[in-house]
C-alpha cells in the first residue's frame, strides 16, 4: 500500500465534520420531542428519543467519513496516468523488469524482459532488440497465486 495515500485518505476521514444540534423542543405530560438540526441546510429532523438523534448523526459522521476518502482515495488515483512507452535509451539496466516492445518480422509484440549481462532477454528468449519500454503495470492483487489458492490452482495439473 501507498503510505502517502492512506495517510491522505486517514487525514480526509478524521477532518470530516457534520455540524449539528439537538435540543428540546417539547416536553408535554411526559411526551418530549427533539429536533435535529444539521448546519448545512437541510430541514430539521424531530425525534421523540434523544438517542434516536444522537444514532442519526452518527450514521451522518460515518457518511461524511466515507464520502471524504472516497473523494480523497479518487483526487490523488485521478492525477495519476498509466504508464507510457519510453525509448530505449531510458530503460533500466539494472536488471529490473520491464515491458518491451520487440519486433519479429512483421509483428510487434508486449514481453515481459530486463537487461543483464549486456543485452536484453526476453521471457521467452534472450539477446532481443527492443523498440522502447514501459514499467510493468501491476497484476491485480487477486491473481496472483499466494493471495488467491483458487487461482493458483486452476493452472496446476497432476
Amino acid at each position: 500500500m501507498n503510505e502517502s495515500l492512506i495517510a491522505t485518505v486517514a487525514e480526509a476521514i478524521a477532518s470530516a465534520e457534520v455540524g449539528y444540534s439537538i435540543s428540546l423542543t417539547r416536553l408535554v405530560d411526559g411526551v418530549s420531542e427533539y429536533t435535529l438540526t444539521y448546519h448545512d441546510g437541510s430541514a430539521p429532523l424531530t425525534f421523540e428519543e434523544n438517542a434516536d438523534a444522537y444514532e442519526h448523526v452518527r450514521a451522518r459522521i460515518h457518511r461524511a467519513r466515507a464520502e471524504a476518502a472516497i473523494s480523497a482515495y479518487s483526487a490523488a488515483v485521478a492525477g495519476k496516468s498509466a504508464p507510457e512507452w519510453q525509448p530505449m535509451d531510458t530503460a533500466p539496466l539494472d536488471g529490473k523488469h520491464c515491458l518491451l516492445a520487440v519486433k519479429e518480422g512483421a509483428f510487434v509484440y508486449t514481453v515481459q524482459g530486463a537487461y543483464h549481462a549486456g543485452e536484453w532477454n526476453a521471457v521467452h528468449r534472450g539477446n532481443v532488440k527492443p523498440l522502447c519500454w514501459m514499467p510493468n503495470v501491476p497484476v491485480p492483487e487477486e491473481f496472483l497465486p499466494y493471495r488467491n489458492t483458487a487461482v493458483a490452482l486452476e493452472g496446476a495439473h497432476d
